[in-house]
């Protein structure tokens, strides 16, 4: 709700930069929901705008939001196109961080479907481009990716569990049925 009033509010001024700006984050949420379809479709607007400006890395943001999105659609050869896109951008206008999370949605949407050598190369560079974050939640998922890196070096076709960040939606019985699940 709040997002569609800063929306509306940046329209009616007719800052479209701003537009976009508030409809990548819209689409991150549209994601984040699981609503697909509608992240889609709000993102690949979003990046159209965004491609006509000169922040670069809002635009590599964004491309970073809409290669996540496609991988989840199954369209990854798509996806692994927006991602790279992103991260070449990223590099050239100095956004390092964000080249290094473009990177880590390369390893945490397209696992499967890259060789394991190539994983290992990925998440190097991601450390490397992510070694001043202070963003936790960039640590977070890199440590993540280092052990879907580790499963795949090993063998394992199973990722490992996500951590869990809050106690939203917990289920005891589900966590349980897992732990269980793993055992046999």
């Amino acid at each position: 709700t709040h997002l569609d009033g800063a929306r509306q509010l940046y329209s009616e001024l007719k800052n479209t930069y701003s537009v976009a700006h508030a409809d990548e984050t819209r689409a991150r949420t549209f994601l984040a929901a699981g609503r697909l379809t509608d992240a889609e479709r709000i993102i690949r607007s979003a990046v159209r705008v965004l491609e006509r400006g000169d922040e670069k890395a809002a635009l590599a943001e964004a491309l970073t939001t809409f290669g996540t999105v496609k991988a989840r659609l199954g369209k990854f050869v798509r996806a692994r196109q927006l991602l790279d896109r992103a991260i070449e951008i990223s590099e050239t206008c100095g956004d390092l961080e964000g080249a290094g999370r473009a990177k880590l949605s390369v390893i945490e949407e397209l696992t499967a479907q890259t060789s394991p050598l190539e994983l290992a190369d990925t998440y190097e560079t991601a450390t490397e481009l992510l070694k001043k974050s202070q963003d936790p939640t960039t640590t977070s998922r890199l440590n993540r990716a280092g052990m879907i890196v580790i499963g795949v070096l090993r063998g394992n076709d199973q990722e490992p569990p996500a951590p869990a960040e809050s106690w939203d939606n917990f289920s005891l019985k589900r966590e349980v049925r897992a732990f269980e699940k793993s055992l046999i």
